[in-house]
């Protein structure tokens, strides 16, 4: 179920694009020319994509020649559902932990 929910995101993204999509493979870049916020530039991973570094490197490149801050969410691997622990209501994800 979630891995057509976020392949789905995933496309949306990459649509919403549009003409100021930059191809970055395995990646689908959006820098907006005129704002900085995190969510006008972004990079979506194409769908069972795993870069390697150097696309990574290049990836956080196109950012920097843009003065953009590259998603660092691409510089770790996704938290696998086999390593969430269960945390009580109100208290942190992970028990605190980002991995």
């Amino acid at each position: 179920m979630f891995a057509s929910f976020e392949s789905d995101v995933h496309a949306y993204l990459r649509a919403a694009a549009g003409d100021r999509a930059v191809r970055a493979r395995p990646f689908t870049v959006r820098i907006d020319p005129h704002d900085a916020g995190l969510f006008f530039n972004y990079a979506i991973p194409d769908d069972g994509a795993e870069p390697t570094r150097d696309q990574v490197r290049r990836l956080a490149e196109i950012f920097i020649r843009h003065s953009r801050t590259p998603p660092w969410s691409i510089f770790r691997p996704p938290l696998h559902a086999s390593r969430r622990r269960w945390s009580p209501p109100g208290s942190p994800p992970n028990g605190g932990c980002r991995s």
